[in-house]
């Protein structure tokens, strides 16, 4: 998160708590110059800070590690190349002169470190860190000091982090599993210790040439069984970690357990399941709002996954840590057993669906069949609609329905694309059509809703001089209302999760 967005949100949210209550949201309206977005997330802001006055302090990221170039010494460690960096400082691929091996050097943004309490901490923590030891953990090698700045020197994992993997679609459930079982494997060994991530993120999980998952950036966790005389790494009030990836305790500033990483992997399990963070904002800010008041869409609702699935995101993104799963060893065996229940019900599947070949021979099933007539049905409406409204248009010369001509025209447009990819999908590269479908659900849901509302509004449009003609349209947008919204997902998951035979 820029440090700019920042600094303007928190100015302008300090600004108002300044003014008296009744005058906030008048004195937000002008300050936004227009932004209403902006001022709507101000607004959201200030609604929470009603309940809990200390939840948005945020800490400079203004200053950051001097940048180090290849063949710079820090103490043993010669710097090879930058990796990545971000709000917690920059991580550089180094040589360990002295064992001659290649090291990933963390130089820890200085706000972390300012305080010589804090920096005795971290060091306290990163020992900690360094006595973990589990497959699915990057070791922590040390803490090293030059010139007042900190490095964490970690194992080095060579590969690609989840991100990668995201980018080339949702995971199928029983992959998922698999994935999301080795990474609680390593929360609860670090757990076990007392020690909590607080930034469990896909670029956060690497997967190495062999296919092994590790946790890195232990080294920045807390451990709340340390003596509790010692100052905390980050105060009350603070946020330290990436927003979009924190539970609602982490952004309002409270002391965290192991909970808050039982939060974070719901998200990270919510997004390997179907591509896209459930609270993911158009800014920062709306994305932090949106953890602390919203609830994501259920994973069965515009995919198709198991149900297995929704009931593990259910308990691990409750706002509320007394509701989630109450220990990461409890998450590890609903997942083993998730995995055990989705594996059998694939395998009397497959059984159904050889049975089903055996019986149909070569001829299409019913559910695939009616999929298809559903998809050209759809498209064909989108298509009339648009010749209908072409006609209106001739008729008149009304803004609104000229608006509404091309919102249709433009619904259809994208509409028309991503079914005729689901149908060529579907028919020529069948082993990607959950994935494709995964990806295109959220898309062609919003669609069919913007078309609907865009039909109604033309009903309205000319309700007083094409009443017949009106009507039509408000019951085609209505009837549109129950298909996109029931008869859809009941024939995707007909054509797609076919029933089992009784036993």
């Amino acid at each position: 998160m820029k440090s700019n967005q920042f600094e303007r949100i928190k100015e302008l949210f300090q600004a108002a708590l300044e003014q008296k209550p009744a005058d906030r949201e008048a004195f937000l309206d002008q300050a936004c110059q227009g932004d209403e977005v902006l001022f709507q997330e101000l607004v959201s802001l200030l609604a929470e800070h009603e309940k809990d006055d200390n939840f948005l302090e945020i800490p400079s990221l203004e200053s950051e590690p001097s940048t180090l170039e290849a063949g710079d010494l820090i103490g043993v460690y010669r710097i090879e190349r930058e990796l990545g960096r971000g709000g917690m400082g920059v991580v550089y691929l180094a040589e360990d002169t002295r064992l001659h091996r290649r090291v990933a050097l963390k130089a820890l943004a200085p706000h972390i470190v300012a305080d010589p309490k804090q920096k005795e901490r971290l060091r306290s923590e990163a020992r900690i860190a360094a006595s973990l030891s589990h497959p699915a953990i990057a070791t922590v090698y040390a803490l090293e000091e030059s010139e007042g700045h900190l490095y964490i020197a970690s194992e080095y994992v060579e590969g690609e982090n989840l991100r990668s993997e995201l980018q080339q679609g949702p995971l199928s459930p029983d992959a998922l599993l698999d994935l999301a079982i080795e990474v609680v494997q390593g929360l609860v060994a670090a757990h076990a210790e007392g020690v909590i991530h607080r930034d469990l993120k896909p670029e956060n999980i690497m997967r190495n040439k062999k296919g092994q998952l590790k946790i890195l950036d232990f080294g920045v966790a807390i451990a709340p069984e340390m003596d509790l005389r010692e100052e905390p790494l980050t105060e009350p009030g603070t946020l330290l970690g990436t927003p979009s990836y924190m539970a609602p305790e982490q952004l309002k500033g409270k002391t965290v357990d192991f909970r808050c990483d039982i939060f974070t992997f719901g998200i990270l399990f919510y997004e390997l399941a179907s591509g896209s963070n459930p609270f993911r904002g158009e800014t920062p800010i709306s994305t932090i709002a949106k953890i602390l008041e919203s609830e994501p869409v259920p994973l069965s609702q515009f995919t198709t996954s198991p149900v297995q699935l929704d009931r593990i995101v259910e308990r691990c993104l409750p706002k509320d840590p007394e509701q989630r799963y109450p220990s990461t060893p409890t998450l590890l065996e609903d997942l083993e057993r998730a995995r055990t229940e989705i594996k059998s019900d694939l395998s009397e599947d497959k059984t159904a669906v050889q049975h089903s070949r055996d019986k149909s021979s070569s001829q299409p099933s019913l559910h695939s069949l009616w999929w298809v007539i559903h998809q050209v049905l759809v498209l064909a409406l989108y298509g009339s609609m648009v010749w209908a409204l072409w006609q209106v248009k001739e008729w008149t010369s009304d803004v609104w329905t000229l608006l509404v001509f091309f919102g249709v025209f433009g619904c259809a447009a994208v509409n028309g694309t991503l079914r005729t990819h689901l149908l060529f999908t579907a028919r020529f590269n069948s082993i990607f059509i959950h994935s494709e479908l995964g990806r295109a659900a959220p898309w062609l849901r919003r669609i069919d809703g913007l078309f609907a509302a865009l039909l109604l509004l033309g009903a309205f449009a000319l309700a007083f001089d094409h009443q017949f003609l009106a009507a039509f349209l408000a019951g085609i947008a209505m009837g549109y209302v129950v298909v996109f919204l029931i008869v859809e997902p009941a024939t995707t998951r007909a054509r797609f999760s076919p029933p089992k035979e009784p036993r």
